[in-house]
């Protein structure tokens, strides 16, 4: 495309990372045409170096592995961990939405989860590892957003 061209989108996503690539797929997915941009030599950001991992509430993978959790607990956890520092309106909406909106999401979209660690300051293992880290996240994402 030469310098001068100019291309009409509807939406214009800034980076190929993770969060790139799921906001263009949220975009596609609400019937926007969208273009993403990344001005490195390769795709993927941070998220393709990154271990991956993510702190999830009351997922399928807790099920299998026998792991009871509640938001109210994982909401416990957090206040407690932060001793005074966590933002609780955010801490609750997010531990809320972890399950629907992250990994029913993410899973609806290829990517799978293999293990639940149990981390710091976490009274249950509540840390996803999603198969191939932080590669395999975009990996997934990247196939649903060409597709």
């Amino acid at each position: 495309m030469a310098a001068d061209q100019v291309v009409n989108t509807d939406v214009l996503v800034i980076g190929s990372g993770a969060a790139g690539v799921t906001a263009a797929i949220e975009a596609r997915e609400a019937g926007a045409e969208v273009i993403v941009i990344e001005k490195s030599g390769h795709l993927g950001g941070a998220a393709v170096i990154s271990g991956g991992g993510c702190c999830l509430v009351g997922t399928s993978l807790q099920t299998e592995k026998g792991i009871e959790d509640s938001v109210d607990l994982a909401f416990d956890d957090w206040v407690k961990f932060g001793e005074g520092s966590a933002d609780e309106e955010w801490a609750r909406f997010y531990l809320e939405n972890t399950n629907s909106e992250l990994f029913e999401w993410a899973s609806a979209r290829g990517v799978g989860w293999d293990f639940v660690n149990h981390n710091e300051g976490n009274t249950v293992p509540r840390w996803h590892h999603p198969v191939g880290g932080g590669a395999g996240i975009w990996q997934a994402l990247h196939a649903t957003a060409v597709a």
